[in-house]
């Protein structure tokens, strides 16, 4: 572990709204401090709105330090997420 690395937490990513149980891919609403998410998830279940939200949330850690990026990239690039050999 290294001293002074800050604690992210993933719940200061708000989930508005998403459909786990649809038949499709999940349309995910999430709302950060920097920013708000309209993203397609091709990925099912409770958990992938979970991991989208974390991985949102280190994203943006990320970009904190190194830049900017447009939320809609976020969006663009969750969304053609493909897990071959995943039974949806």
């Amino acid at each position: 572990m290294q001293l002074g690395a800050p604690l992210l937490e993933s719940r200061s990513v708000a989930v508005l709204s998403a459909d786990p149980n649809g038949p499709g891919p999940q349309l995910v609403s999430l709302r950060s401090s920097q920013s708000d998410y309209s993203i397609r998830l091709p990925l099912l279940g409770e958990h992938q709105v979970a991991n989208v939200s974390t991985a949102v949330r280190a994203l943006e850690a990320f970009l904190e330090r190194t830049g900017t990026i447009d939320a809609g990239k976020i969006a663009d690039g969750v969304s053609s997420v493909n897990w071959p050999g995943r039974v949806q």
